[in-house]
């Protein structure tokens, strides 16, 4: 675990998950519907991979909960 947020980093991390929303933007994507049948879309997902894969190199061990996954 940690005991220190590291907010540059977390800083960091959701700027590029910004950037991964904002590359589905103009683009045609499919809305898939999760079982509260609330959207689930492309950008979400990519967002989402970010912020996760980030979070578990940066914090090992901890456990993430998430929305999407």
């Amino acid at each position: 675990m940690t005991d220190r947020i590291q907010i540059e980093e977390i800083n960091r991390i959701a700027r590029e998950a910004g950037r991964a929303v904002l590359d589905v933007y103009g683009t045609e994507f499919d809305v898939d519907l999760k079982d509260d049948k609330s959207p689930l879309t492309e950008a979400d997902r990519r967002s989402n991979a970010v912020i996760v894969g980030e979070l578990e190199r940066l914090f090992p061990g901890i456990p993430i909960i998430s929305e999407e996954t």
